[in-house]
């Protein structure tokens, strides 16, 4: 499951905390909350699905979401919750709803800033799914979390909270970048008249774009 969560407005960032734990947690809060898994592993059952999150990612739990949240193996796990509110409700998205709009957003980029803000499409969206895996982003990922915490939202006062509403925007950012990232990769299709090594590397291009790739790693493609 993907979500959409409209960016015209900054959100609210209303609680930011860490917790240690190896308990179980029953919850249902009015607020989103993202929850990021900085050390260890736990369970969270959400709408009677079992989700194993792992060191390295996040969760994203909507607002009124009914979750139990419980250890693995009898671990202790660090965590990082965030509860924030929107102007509107995260909208939900299948995967083939996901690949669509990235495919309009795409278009509406090659069509230049003039075209995108002309056309029926929002460009004002962030796009989320429900598990996200940082994977090379993580130290960056959390060191924005503690910057939030100590430059943003212990610091009283409404520049404290914009800074870390700035911090927090920053954050989805970066995880929704990576989700269109996927998506697109799992739209692209090559043209079939291409000899198969080609379609190979060029699927390989479209899903590592944003790192350095040599001739090596496109042979091996």
């Amino acid at each position: 499951m993907y979500y959409k969560l409209t960016a015209k407005t900054l959100p609210a960032v209303t609680e930011l905390g860490k917790i240690v734990r190896k308990t179980v947690w029953r919850c249902a809060d009015r607020r989103n909350i993202l929850v990021f898994m900085e050390e260890g592993a736990c369970y969270f059952v959400i709408d009677g699905k079992n989700v194993l999150l792992q060191k390295g990612q996040a969760l994203l739990i909507p607002a009124g979401t009914p979750y139990v949240r419980s250890p693995y193996e009898n671990t202790v796990s660090t965590i990082f919750y965030l509860h924030f509110l929107t102007e509107a409700p995260l909208v939900t998205l299948t995967a083939d709803a996901l690949r669509a709009e990235v495919a309009l957003l795409l278009e509406a980029t090659r069509g230049g800033a003039k075209a995108s803000y002309e056309s029926d499409f929002e460009p004002h969206s962030l796009y989320l799914d429900e598990v996200m895996d940082f994977g090379e982003q993580a130290d960056e990922i959390f060191s924005l979390i503690r910057l939030m915490r100590s430059e943003g939202f212990d610091k009283p006062g409404v520049y404290g909270r914009l800074r870390t509403s700035l911090l927090f925007m920053r954050i989805l950012t970066e995880l929704s970048l990576k989700v269109v990232s996927e998506a697109r990769a799992s739209h692209f299709t090559p043209n079939e008249s291409y000899p198969l090594p080609l379609q190979n590397a060029l699927l390989y291009v479209q899903k590592h774009y944003k790192q350095r790739i040599g001739a090596e790693e496109l042979a091996r493609a």
